[in-house]
């Protein structure tokens, strides 16, 4: 368990700091999806630009161009061929990274928005107004906003 988390003062129960605790696991693996995903967009985008760019400097001749031509020799390069190949998976790995961000957004969304919804429950009585305090800490240590539930 985190040390800020782990050091709350008793009118915080285990079981909310064990909810904090699981926000912060998802918060975590919800950025590193994210990591993920725009790496996957980079590396694609500049490895497509990389092949398209040489193959315009090396194989387009102004006035000599036709569509057949041009498909010969993507397909016909090994090189080429390779490079299509793999900006193609990129594509791919793209749309498997983007669903696995956004499923990892929703599970750390529904965390969040447990936690807001059942604040009332979990600080009772004369403690529901020092859960502000629990909330500052999550937003100043982990980035996690507790006062909202938009995303």
């Amino acid at each position: 368990m985190e040390r800020a988390i782990a050091n709350l003062p008793d009118w915080t129960d285990r079981a909310t700091k064990q909810m904090l605790q699981h926000a912060v696991e998802k918060k975590r693996k919800f950025m590193k999806a994210k990591r993920i995903f725009f790496t996957a967009v980079y590396f694609t985008l500049f490895l497509a630009y990389g092949v398209l760019f040489h193959f315009y400097l090396t194989q387009i001749k102004p006035g000599e161009v036709s569509t057949a031509e041009i498909i010969s020799v993507l397909l016909g390069s090994q090189g080429y061929l390779i490079g299509l190949t793999l900006a193609i998976s990129g594509v791919v790995g793209i749309r498997i990274f983007g669903e696995k961000k956004s499923k990892t957004e929703k599970e750390y969304h529904e965390i969040r928005c447990e936690i807001i919804d059942r604040s009332k429950d979990l600080w009772k009585n004369e403690w529901f107004l020092r859960r502000d305090e629990v909330f500052r800490l999550m937003k100043k240590e982990f980035d996690i906003n507790l006062y909202d539930q938009s995303k």
